[in-house]
């Protein structure tokens, strides 16, 4: 499996590959209670900058596994997803295409197949930018409020599904700060984001996602 050659840092990725595979994502036509208040919040931008720090939980091992790193979303091209510590490995997901790289290497494709391929893309960019609204096609969607900030639950809709992951719990304002997932086996990923909306998206950022 290509994710058996990917760092640590892209722990969360085995996840949203598995859940890629288990059904076909399509658009809700309705959206949960308190959702919509939800996107209203949000800010709405073509493109957005920021750091991450990564945590998965393993029952096996007394404390968790640490990565950081950054990442760059252009609306409509796609999200460019770097790992920095503990070592450099990298992400591109464009064009229905998932892409991986490490150290300074080139990219290569992730064996996932055409659908999984566009369904891997498509959740992760998702969860990243909070587009609930597609996510509702894979999960029963929970949003509550309060005066400064924002929690959104995701549980699976599909036995396949909940096979790999219990829950999805995400939490924001403005934009999404931390996305945090709890795995069947009971272990759990979350990662904190940390967006930078005034920086732009560097050359070489830019040049990943639209060469």
């Amino acid at each position: 499996m290509a994710l058996r050659r990917v760092m640590n840092g892209m722990r969360l990725l085995g996840v949203i590959w598995a859940l890629s595979g288990a059904v076909e994502l399509a658009l809700a036509n309705a959206a949960a209670p308190g959702l919509a208040e939800v996107e209203a919040r949000m800010l709405v931008a073509d493109a957005l900058t920021g750091t991450f720090t990564q945590r998965r939980e393993i029952d096996s091992l007394p404390f968790p596994l640490l990565s950081t790193g950054r990442f760059a979303l252009l609306s409509d091209v796609g999200l460019y997803w770097q790992v920095l510590s503990p070592a450099e490995t990298a992400l591109r997901v464009r064009q229905g295409r998932v892409e991986e790289r490490a150290g300074q290497g080139g990219w290569a494709p992730v064996e996932l197949g055409a659908t999984a391929q566009r369904l891997t893309g498509q959740l992760l960019t998702d969860l990243v930018a909070g587009r609930f609204r597609r996510l509702e096609a894979l999960f029963d969607v929970e949003a509550q409020l309060d005066e400064q900030s924002w929690t959104v639950q995701l549980l699976p809709r599909d036995e396949a599904v909940a096979s790999v992951i219990q829950q999805v719990n995400l939490r924001g304002d403005r934009f999404v700060r931390e996305i945090r997932l709890q795995h069947a086996s009971g272990e759990a990923t979350e990662i904190e984001l940390t967006p930078d909306p005034d920086r732009p998206l560097t050359e070489s950022e830019r040049g990943v996602l639209v060469d």
